[in-house]
């Protein structure tokens, strides 16, 4: 398996930023663990919907890095 910055690193290849919303909540949905906290989840909902076109782009890659670094700490490979 490759190391994680591996994985950023094909994930940030020409210029991307994250995946299309549905491909999105596809991935989201996969990861185990999610856990309400507070009003909001843990780790935070891919911004989507509504949120897709008020978010910056930096915004958006560091969500998705959080995903990949969540699905990491719980054990997917």
């Amino acid at each position: 398996m490759e190391n994680i910055e591996q994985i950023l690193a094909v994930v940030r290849k020409n210029n991307r930023v994250c995946p299309k919303p549905q491909k999105w909540q596809q991935l989201y949905e996969m990861l185990p663990n999610k856990k309400r906290k507070g009003v909001g989840w843990e780790p935070s909902l891919p911004l989507i919907l509504a949120a897709w076109s008020e978010t910056p782009a930096i915004s958006k890659m560091l969500r998705l890095r959080e995903h990949i670094e969540w699905a990491e700490a719980q054990g997917v490979s």
